[in-house]
């Protein structure tokens, strides 16, 4: 049996339909059994009818009210169809029951122009934003072509480049910026203080080679100062040339090495010839030193083996040496330092200094010996000097050697000397030598000093304090001289010159000077 209501097949035996609730009356129940292919019939043509009204509804959204409202007649005139009058009852409640089908239909054909509406606006919208993106998208365009942007992004890059010691990077990034410009004149001072620090970086480093090659691609850019960069490039050359020979210590091999950069420079145009001039002077320096050194030695073996005369033949050439040394000093402005101490080895003395002397009426080439031992560049112990005098004034040459124990830098205490007077050239006949011997003070002779001459003729004098007294003679041959010593019988003498009777007399010890030059 068909429930007339939901359409659903229940047991013949069931008044009451189980889905729905609906209830059979005896009538329907009858009707329903002496036709069922019928009204099987009326529901199916029924539920096809309900399919295709709602698939219009939802195809047709635009479908007009009367033709809903005529649609649903229709329904109701083939709902209302059988003959029996009894089904009416139940055909009606079932019409009414699908009123709400109609009204759901009604709700969904009238919203469908809304969201027409709203599809439409989005559309407009999006239309709108890919407008402003589009341009947006103009605007950075322009923006990062633009030549201030070019210009200002290069420069940045210059700068980074710059910041991380790439110099040749940064000056490439710099010339491109210039494309940019029409006013390159800053741009091209950036660029020349990028190629000074370029090779100021080389030159600290001691890469002369680099930094000629600098300054040699600067007159590539800037031509018009090339003046300016060969003057650079020939103190490159020199302070490369100085550089190898220091470093070597000015050997000879060095010299070979030194010579080749500066005959380089010189191939290429360079002006260098007073740079070759300085350089040759201060190798030739630099030999005097080392003959210095080895002239030291051998004053040092010559005195141990007790040969005074070797030893200052040996002080005579030391001292041409460090004379031509300061004169080279001086001219070049160089500084220098005395004493100049040499380390000797294997010699009863550890050291061999030169000092400086000069006095009124002495040439300041003079160069005194002292062959001992130094504390703190101060002379302490028994020690040995060398002194070798040339008076213009008197045209003397002399001769001073002598032994005594230093205390606080001056020789005290006994003292035993040799001295030669030589006046004239060398050769000349006319020559005073003395053994003195006697006691020091402060270098000042004090007290009784002992003078001993060629012939062992020993004269007796009386200092204090480097003083001379002097002897009353009455030998009509020294009446008016300054008799400072006598022999044992009075009867040779040795006498002071007004110079020398008013100044006081003793050891030459050397100048230290005040400011070293």
């Amino acid at each position: 049996m068909i429930c007339k209501n939901c359409g659903q097949e229940i047991e013949d035996s069931l008044n009451v339909c189980p889905k729905c609730g609906y209830e059979f009356s005896s009538e329907e129940k009858e009707a329903e059994e002496t036709a069922p292919e019928e009204v099987t019939e009326e529901k199916a043509e029924e539920e096809t009818m309900q399919e295709e009204e709602t698939a219009e509804a939802e195809t047709e959204p635009e479908a007009s009210e009367e033709e809903t409202e005529e649609s649903a007649e229709g329904e109701s005139e083939e709902e209302t169809a059988p003959v029996d009058e009894t089904e009416t009852k139940p055909e009606a409640e079932s019409a009414t029951e699908e009123t709400p089908e109609t009204e759901v239909t009604e709700e969904v054909v009238k919203s469908a122009p809304v969201k027409k509406e709203k599809r439409e606006w989005f559309r407009w919208f999006c239309y709108a934003l890919l407008g402003v993106l589009s341009v947006i998208a103009v605007i950075a365009f322009l923006y990062e072509t633009s030549p201030l942007t070019q210009y200002r992004r290069t420069v940045a890059d210059a700068e980074t480049a710059l910041s991380s010691h790439e110099y040749e990077e940064a000056i490439a990034h710099y010339r491109k910026a210039e494309t940019y410009q029409v006013d390159h004149e800053d741009l091209s001072e950036t660029i020349r203080s990028v190629y000074d620090a370029w090779a100021k970086e080389n030159e600290e480093k001691n890469d002369y080679e680099a930094a000629i090659a600098v300054y040699e691609k600067a007159i590539g850019d800037f031509p018009k100062n090339a003046m300016e960069y060969d003057t650079k490039i020939v103190g490159n050359y020199v302070s490369w040339a100085n550089y190898v020979a220091k470093l070597n210590e000015y050997s000879p091999e060095s010299k070979e090495e030194a010579d080749a950069i500066l005959f380089d420079a010189k191939i290429k145009g360079y002006s260098v010839d007073d740079a070759i001039e300085a350089l040759d002077a201060r190798y030739q320096y630099q030999e005097n030193m080392r003959e210095i050194d080895d002239l030291a030695n051998s004053i040092a073996r010559a005195l141990d083996n007790g040969n005074t005369e070797e030893a200052m033949g040996y002080l005579r050439m030391a001292q041409s040496q460090l004379s031509g040394n300061d004169f080279y000093a001086e001219e070049h402005e160089l500084s220098r330092s005395y004493p100049y101490v040499v380390e000797v080895k294997r010699r009863n003395k550890p050291y061999v200094a030169f000092y400086p002397y000069a006095a009124d009426g002495e040439l300041r080439e003079t160069y005194i010996a002292y062959y001992g031992n130094l504390v703190e560049n101060q002379r302490q112990g028994s020690a040995t000097v060398l002194i070798s005098i040339f008076k213009a004034e008197s045209y003397e040459y002399i001769d001073d050697i002598y032994t005594a124990e230093w205390v606080n830098d001056l020789p005290q205490g006994e003292f035993s000397e040799e001295k030669t007077v030589r006046r004239g050239v060398f050769d000349s006949n006319d020559v005073t030598f003395y053994r003195i011997s006697g006691r020091l003070k402060d270098s000042y002779y004090d007290g009784e000093i002992v003078f001993t001459d060629k012939e062992n003729v020993s004269y007796t004098a009386q200092f204090a304090r480097g003083m001379a007294s002097l002897y009353k003679i009455t030998d009509p041959l020294a009446e008016g001289k300054n008799v400072i010593a006598v022999n044992e019988d009075k009867t040779k003498w040795i006498t002071y010159t007004e110079e020398e009777l008013h100044s006081p007399q003793g050891v030459k010890r050397g100048v230290i000077p005040e400011v070293n030059q």
